[in-house]
């Protein structure tokens, strides 16, 4: 970066000498600067017993607390970017998932394993509402993803 610090980004495209590269991380690179390239993929380190509980970043960090994930060879790296499975080699949906909010069970009820997106403005109540499913769902783990939040 312009201030000397390491960013991690992504190889988009070489052509020639120039490379167009994805930033994963805020900074500003510059004309020439050093790029080092990792013999693998981003990938996401996997411990589930050491995950539960946490609240992570898309790099597999913590936010905040306890930032204990498990020790090299605990867990298991996880490309961030693969390909879906394709929607008709999907499970189908069968199991109705009960999540004790009666407007969400009553009107958009949610299937086991189903994924869902819970769109809204700013200040509607969306992390609010995934808060209550999360402490009223009978399940062992329950994992939600918190894009642009």
């Amino acid at each position: 970066t312009i201030t000397g610090e390491r960013i991690r980004g992504e190889i988009v495209k070489v052509t020639g000498s120039k490379l167009e590269i994805k930033l994963l991380q805020p900074g500003s690179v510059q004309r020439g600067g050093k790029v080092e390239i990792t013999p693998r993929r981003f990938c996401f380190p996997l411990n589930e017993s050491a995950l539960v509980g946490k609240v992570i970043n898309c790099y597999g960090e913590t936010l905040y607390g306890d930032s204990y994930l498990g020790q090299p060879g605990e867990f298991i790296d996880l490309p961030i970017a693969v390909e879906p499975i394709p929607l008709q080699m999907r499970a189908p949906i069968e199991t109705v998932f009960p999540t004790k909010l009666k407007i969400i069970d009553g009107l958009f009820t949610i299937g086991e394993g189903q994924r869902l997106g819970l769109f809204a403005p700013a200040g509607a109540g969306k992390t609010t509402t995934v808060s209550i499913m999360a402490n009223n769902m009978d399940a062992d783990v329950v994992i939600f993803a918190m894009i642009g939040e």
